[in-house]
């Protein structure tokens, strides 16, 4: 990075405040509500790029986990990317996220995922898709589940920890989905300053699902929708019990609207498609440190193989390199390859292809035909398709931050 650029936390309140408007100015809302987004967020996720002893550029940076193979992996969530009017155009966006990069390698955090306002600006940071974020859709009227086996009441914030045992149990094994820190669930419970209604569906008090929700009003009067920001079932039965709640609001309510992965399971208790699946993102990985990434992240229990790797990095140089990945009771153990000859028998990328191979986004075969991924070895490269495969329509979070 020049050194006309210096990164970190806001030194003051001047910095602070200039972090507010950039971030106003960026997103199209008042800088009031930026202050509370920064306040939710936390002091210690703020950061913000500077030239000339001036704000050029912002983010907010939130330490957060993400599982694939049915392990969590270390990730920083980027959010928050803001540049005032008056610096665009001089490559502070893309200084910011180098230097965040370069803080969340020195910290050992081996990927990093955000939601992308422009894909051009990510990719030239090493950034590349590697999963989605679909917005289901199901009209209230037409949920013709009737089932109350389960009983119902009220969530109150003393039930946080059987909430987020409900939901790693729901999405340990769900490739994307977010191992949830303080930020993310208190969105849960309010999002965007608005108060949720939460409840606990359970069997003789034992818990088996929760669904949170907004009341939104639409352009119809009278009628809203229940925008859910939550929504977990554990059992079949919790899944009928909620489609049951969320019937019971069909005089008033006329959607229930919540988001994750283009099959989610309570769908398939519902007797005709009577819903909407769309895809509203996709999002992107960062892989940060190669090895660290490749040996956190789970593989099938049963494997065992040896697949090798020939990466190049042009932003963070000390990636690039051949690797050895060998796979053996669902871990990863890596090491640089020292072996000679070329790049026989290697699946040779760039740090972004294997962004979308690592999340099970792409297979190597899809790599393949987009240009993005060489090999003379297709064995290795049907193996790797085997060791980095994603279930349940590929990697997707529920969660957008």
């Amino acid at each position: 990075m020049a050194n006309q650029w210096s990164f970190g936390r806001p030194e003051n309140e001047s910095e602070n405040a200039a972090m507010a408007r950039a971030l106003a100015q960026s997103f199209g809302f008042e800088e009031e509500r930026a202050r509370r987004w920064m306040q939710s967020a936390g002091e210690d996720t703020h950061r913000v790029l500077r030239r000339g002893g001036r704000v050029a550029a912002t983010l907010v940076l939130v330490d957060m986990g993400q599982f694939f193979g049915g392990h969590r992996v270390p990730m920083g969530g980027i959010a928050g990317v803001a540049v005032p009017p008056e610096e665009r155009g001089a490559g502070a966006a893309l200084n910011l996220m180098i230097a965040c990069l370069r803080e969340l390698r020195e910290r050992g955090v081996p990927i990093s995922t955000l939601y992308p306002a422009t894909q051009t600006l990510y990719r030239r940071a090493g950034y590349e898709q590697a999963g989605s974020w679909f917005e289901i859709t199901v009209p209230t009227a037409a949920i013709h589940v009737r089932e109350k086996e389960l009983e119902i009441r009220p969530a109150t914030r003393e039930d946080q920890s059987i909430l987020r045992d409900l939901y790693l149990r729901r999405t340990v094994h769900c490739d994307g989905m977010l191992d949830r820190g303080t930020y993310i669930w208190d969105r849960v419970w309010e999002f965007r300053g608005e108060k949720t209604l939460g409840f606990i569906v359970h069997r003789n008090g034992q818990a088996e699902g929760h669904v949170f929700y907004l009341q939104r009003r639409p352009a119809v009067w009278g009628r809203f929708d229940l925008q859910c920001t939550d929504l977990v079932a554990t059992t079949p039965a919790a899944a009928r019990r909620i489609l049951s709640f969320l019937a019971d609001h069909r005089s008033m309510a006329q959607n229930a609207i919540w988001f994750g992965g283009p099959t989610e399971p309570i769908l398939a208790h519902l007797p005709e498609r009577t819903f909407e699946v769309k895809l509203n993102f996709y999002w992107m990985i960062r892989i940060v440190d190669v090895a660290g990434a490749l040996s956190a992240r789970g593989y099938p229990a049963r494997m065992k193989e040896t697949i090798r790797f020939e990466i190049t990095d042009d932003v963070l140089p000390e990636n690039s390199g051949r690797y050895v990945l060998r796979i053996e009771g669902g871990r990863g153990v890596v090491e640089r390859d020292s072996a000679s000859g070329g790049g026989a028998g290697r699946l040779r990328m760039d740090v972004r292809a294997l962004a979308s191979l690592f999340s099970g986004f792409r297979s190597p075969a899809e790599l393949i035909l987009a240009g993005q991924m060489t090999t003379d070895d297709p064995q290795m490269a049907q193996a790797a398709g085997w060791a980095f495969a994603s279930v349940g329509g590929g990697p997707a979070m529920c969660d957008m931050f």
